[in-house]
């Protein structure tokens, strides 16, 4: 008999925006690493396509946004228009993510019930969302063939909200692509000295981010030593408010503000000694993955995955957010000891590798993938 080959899947990634971190990182790296022999992999946007879906585009990806998108409107007929671009694509299976993604999938996945779905959510403070969006995550949470968590502590919250069975919430973590070369040192280069210890932070200067908190701990710091500089990069609506709170405890030289800095992983994580994340919630920490790529020790706030993840590496430190007398006391330890950096450094090099790459995410996910599609 001859022999027969598998037909290749048609997948359709759909997410609000294709730009920033979190959930449009996440997507962009499926569109480059799910294997292109087993499926065709297309990405809708309902939003504006961002800056990472003009350089997936550009780079010959098939990105793909709704007609008549106007940023002053509300669209409230996008899931017919996203019904549209399911049909002629043929795909055999939706993968939304985040509220209105899954809003408008699951309705096509209703009206159109030879296509497969699968969601992953992504925002790691259940119950604490907007009521509408609570309610509508509640109603359609039902529709998708699999839900996926990005942590474990994420596939709790989501299960004890929504009342779901364990095995409605599959946890797929988040991977990201390791990082090339020993840094830029351009990009940060006017605020390095020779005699201090770089702490690194990359945030986006948003409440939930913990800034203050940051600012706090460099301020206790400095009652007692100055061989420490803070690098914090990242813009966002607070970031006035939080350069000027830094004038004002007298941290100008302690803690600088480089601006949002393009690829800032790659650029700068290099030329860090520490990594410092103080968020009052999280999912899964798409920087602490890549500072542990980058081979530096950790200290983090208990959110998301940040204790499973950083604490079996043995890579570094877990304190409670809002915590500032235990930042202090852990990252002054680190600073007083280059062999203990280096030692939890190397652990945290060796637990990426062995776990939290994207090429680990992919192929979870295309197993889920051909799972659900049966």
């Amino acid at each position: 008999m001859p022999k027969t080959t598998a037909t290749k899947k048609n997948i359709l990634l759909v997410i609000w925006s294709i730009s920033g971190a979190g959930a449009e990182l996440v997507v962009a790296n499926l569109c480059r690493h799910l294997d292109p022999d087993r499926f065709n992999v297309s990405c809708c946007h309902l939003q504006a396509r961002g800056e990472r879906g003009e350089e997936l585009a550009a780079q010959g990806y098939d990105i793909v946004g709704l007609p008549g998108y106007d940023p002053h409107r509300p669209d409230y007929l996008s899931f017919l228009k996203l019904r549209q671009v399911v049909r002629a694509k043929k795909i055999d299976l939706i993968h939304s993510h985040n509220v209105q993604p899954l809003i408008d999938a699951s309705l096509c996945r209703l009206t159109l019930p030879r296509v497969k779905m699968v969601h992953t959510f992504h925002f790691g403070n259940y119950p604490h969302l907007p009521p509408r969006y609570l309610f509508m995550e509640k109603l359609l949470c039902r529709v998708p063939s699999q839900l996926v968590a990005v942590g474990h502590r994420q596939a709790r919250q989501i299960q004890h909200t929504f009342h779901l069975p364990a095995h409605r919430v599959q946890t797929i973590y988040n991977g990201v692509v390791p990082l090339s070369g020993n840094g830029d040192a351009a990009a940060i280069a006017r605020y390095l000295k020779p005699d201090r210890v770089v702490i690194g932070a990359l945030s986006t200067f948003i409440k939930q981010k913990g800034i203050d908190d940051l600012l706090a701990a460099a301020a206790r710091l400095k009652q007692t030593r100055d061989d420490f500089l803070i690098v914090l990069v990242g813009d966002g609506p607070l970031r006035a408010e939080l350069m000027a709170q830094s004038r004002a405890m007298g941290l100008d030289g302690t803690v600088v503000f480089p601006g949002w800095i393009k690829d800032a992983a790659g650029r700068v994580l290099p030329l860090c000694d520490i990594f410092l994340q103080t968020s009052l919630w999280e999912a899964m920490s798409m920087v602490v993955l890549e500072a542990m790529c980058a081979g530096l020790p950790i200290v983090a706030t208990d959110v998301g995955e940040n204790k499973a993840i950083v604490t079996a590496a043995d890579a570094g430190f877990i304190v409670p957010p809002k915590d500032v007398e235990a930042m202090t006391g852990h990252l002054g330890k680190l600073i007083d000891d280059k062999i203990l950096r280096q030692r939890l450094g190397q652990n945290a090099k060796r637990a990426f590798d062995a776990h939290y790459g994207v090429e680990t995410m992919a192929r979870q996910y295309e197993q889920l993938y051909l799972k659900v599609l049966g």
